[in-house]
């Protein structure tokens, strides 16, 4: 919890001394999680704090536009740790429609494109490999079997 807070103070300052370099192109980026958008049963004060990231970013994009470009990224799943079972790992997988480990490179390259675009700000990248349609279908499944029982 601090370490929001410290990000919020260090973009209040900023914001303080835009003037001092207008000409430059700053951008910050705010690493939040899928779950922000979703909430979580079993994270729930995870799922709020990341939640609490995302809407600073949107915040920020508009109190210090023009002169900085704020965006987050939000993965779900980039690789697993060390210490996942294969149950776990299959389980997580079948939460998108890829249903694959992407690897920290897919954050790298969401990280290089954001700082690459001139143009975008106030936007979120999410990561999810298909998860929020993997959902979708999941119920509409679920619903499916549920009506013709």
């Amino acid at each position: 919890m601090l370490r929001n807070r410290n990000k919020c103070v260090i973009a209040g300052i900023y914001s303080l001394t835009l003037p001092k370099w207008q000409n430059e192109q700053k951008k910050y980026i705010y690493l939040t999680d899928y779950v922000a958008g979703k909430g979580s049963d079993k994270h729930i004060a995870c799922a709020a704090s990341k939640a609490r990231l995302a809407n600073l970013s949107l915040s920020f994009s508009r109190q210090l536009a023009p002169y900085v470009k704020v965006n987050a990224i939000a993965p779900s799943l980039l690789m697993f740790q060390e210490g996942d079972n294969k149950e776990y790992q299959q389980k997580a997988l079948k939460k998108s429609l890829l249903c694959l480990e992407s690897g920290e490179q897919e954050g790298v390259a969401a990280v290089q494109y954001l700082l690459s675009s001139r143009y975008m700000t106030k936007r979120t990248l999410a990561l999810g490999g298909g998860r929020h349609f993997a959902l979708l279908s999941k119920l509409r499944r679920s619903r499916h079997h549920e009506s013709t029982n």
